[in-house]
């Protein structure tokens, strides 16, 4: 496979001594992935690793990973792949990608593959939220949002800076996301209202900027973005002579903490020690009583992503039960009670996209009388998804082969 002339050129490559290879994998729907292998002028091999995809949807998509891969290396340089650049190939017309180191993987996260003296992923991340972002220019202090747009999968997200970490959750996340679901599948008029309401009256009340810190207000700080197991991993990074922790297929913006909390939440975590180790770094944010409801709370703008899919299970159990948002209304008697949303029938979630999901729902489950046990449609065969009656959650079983995104 020959090398595309506008790679050789970003990475000052000789040609006739580089070579391409498939890695194997893909890390994006929209995306294939390859090794670069080429001889540097004193003899020795480097190796790349290289993304491509078609139209503008990979255009973004690269120039956002490329922001968030350099954003986390820049803070923590061991945690994740420095990317090297992306945009368009010269040979190939409607086509883009990316290039970062070749990460060479040891298998999945575990703490007993790493190196005894490596940091672990616990206070690697620790290290990466305790590091405030920059402040961008033409501003006096760090802001929450990015410089570039990311994606959550294959779809845009909205990181226009902003000041305040509550008006970015509501209006870059909950209130874009659901606009964007309102043009593509059509008005959702519980949906909406329901968005609405936990914009104006949830956001202020539990993470608004005058609450949070005793009134300190947060710092920004980088985030993954997208981090559960199937976004890290044990492997080495140039220069590494041991595998370490590493993550990797990153969608950051500058945000809360908690923010990566409760994504990686949604996939069921890392465990109970990883959550400990990482708070021995860095303390929980006050209110402490209400860090479990806040990590819950940031559910909601990846379950809403789903919802704008047509694959989302629940954004929340509204204000009723015994979630984060019900004790917050039994507390806060000017919080109104709102309606529930339902679980989809498991026969309408695409399978493809509910592979990587297991997502716990507060409270019992309203209205919609599904089994315990149902197959999944969608193109990977034998799955199946499990409901469990005594506390809601979806679990895969029988899962598909593992990807291998390097």
């Amino acid at each position: 496979m020959k090398l595309d002339s506008a790679i050789v050129s970003l990475l000052g490559l000789d040609p006739d001594k580089t070579s391409v290879s498939s890695s194997g994998g893909v890390g994006m729907s929209s995306a294939s992935t390859s090794k670069i292998t080429t001889e540097l002028p004193d003899g020795s091999e480097k190796q790349y690793f290289m993304k491509t995809g078609e139209g503008r949807e990979a255009e973004i998509m690269f120039a956002g990973e490329h922001a968030s891969l350099n954003a986390i290396h820049n803070a923590v340089p061991t945690l994740c792949p420095k990317s090297f650049g992306h945009g368009k190939l010269a040979d190939v017309p409607g086509k883009s990608f990316l290039v970062s180191d070749f990460l060479e993987l040891s298998g999945r996260f575990s703490s007993s593959k790493r190196s005894s003296g490596a940091m672990s992923l616990a206070q690697k991340l620790a290290k990466l939220h305790a590091t405030p972002a920059p402040v961008p220019e033409g501003y006096e202090k760090p802001q929450f949002g990015f410089p570039a747009s990311t994606c959550c999968g294959d779809t845009p997200q909205d990181n226009t800076y902003t000041s305040s970490w509550a008006d970015f959750y509501a209006n870059r996340r909950l209130r874009f996301i659901v606009n964007q679901s309102k043009k593509a599948n059509g008005a959702d008029q519980q949906l909406e209202s329901l968005v609405e309401e936990t914009c104006s009256k949830v956001i202020p009340r539990l993470i608004g900027d005058a609450y949070l810190n005793n009134g300190r207000g947060i710092t920004p700080v980088v985030v993954h973005g997208d981090l559960w197991s199937g976004n890290a991993s044990v492997g080495k990074l140039p220069g590494m002579t041991e595998p370490e922790d590493v993550v990797f297929d990153s969608s950051a913006c500058y945000a809360h903490s908690e923010f990566e909390l409760g994504i990686m939440k949604m996939f069921g975590g890392f465990g109970a020690s990883f959550l400990k180790e990482y708070h021995e770094i860095l303390p929980k944010t006050e209110p402490v009583k209400e860090y479990e409801d806040r990590v819950k709370f940031k559910v909601a703008a990846f379950s809403l992503r789903r919802t704008q899919l047509k694959v989302s299970l629940v954004l929340h159990q509204g204000y009723r039960g015994p979630g984060p948002i019900g004790r917050l209304a039994a507390t806060n008697p000017e919080v109104e009670a709102l309606d529930t949303l339902p679980l989809p029938p498991l026969d309408m979630v695409d399978g493809d996209d509910l592979a990587e999901v297991v997502h716990e729902v507060d409270g019992p489950v309203s209205g919609v009388g599904l089994p315990r046990i149902a197959p999944c449609a969608g193109k990977k065969s034998g799955q199946q998804l499990i409901l469990h009656a005594a506390s809601p959650t979806y679990t895969r079983v029988a899962p598909p082969t593992q990807r291998n995104t390097y």
